[in-house]
């Protein structure tokens, strides 16, 4: 299972779990993230940890998967990146939504999605390894997962554009003297 929840006295630990391919987000990784959040809305929890398994939080999309989308069919294309997307963005405004804090903890890589997925968390913890990168602007695609709207309001606008259009990745100690 790419993503699991497991429960233990109030508290929910989500956690993504292809440390293989550095946990990043195909259909059946977000599809599994989705139901995963909507099954915390059923039964909320007093807290969710979000975590990964591995080295990395998340890298993001998987690469692998966008190239097999390439291979198909404009409408399958489409349709294929609609249904990712959808999934992922579901995930995270269903985190949001959650009445109880969700918390994340970051290692490693924390780019793309991945980015966006921690900014829906009402508090993050990083690793002193955690790198964070935006990447949408690296390889030309807007921002999916609630980043271009939480991002803002973490760093401020000015700060967030530097983040967004330069491309330049932050460690753990950079993101935190950022407040």
């Amino acid at each position: 299972m790419p993503v699991h929840v497991e429960r233990c006295e109030g508290i929910a630990f989500l956690t993504l779990d292809q440390p293989q391919r550095r946990n990043s987000f195909d259909l059946s990784m977000a599809i599994a993230l989705r139901d995963a959040v909507r099954g915390l809305a059923l039964a909320p929890p007093k807290v969710v940890l979000l975590r990964s398994r591995g080295e990395h939080f998340s890298v993001g999309g998987d690469v692998h998967h966008f190239q097999q989308l390439l291979q198909r069919s404009p409408d399958a294309r489409s349709a294929g990146v609609a249904q990712l997307v959808g999934a992922v963005n579901e995930a995270v405004l269903g985190l949001t939504d959650l009445p109880c804090p969700v918390l994340g903890l970051l290692n490693g890589a924390v780019a793309g999605f991945g980015l966006s997925l921690a900014l829906g968390c009402d508090l993050l913890v990083a690793a002193e390894d955690a790198r964070l990168v935006y990447a949408y602007g690296a390889i030309g695609i807007t921002p999916d997962g609630g980043g271009s709207w939480h991002l803002p309001r973490h760093l401020g606008l000015p700060r967030a554009l530097a983040l967004a259009l330069l491309n330049r990745p932050l460690s753990a100690q950079q993101a935190q003297a950022l407040g």
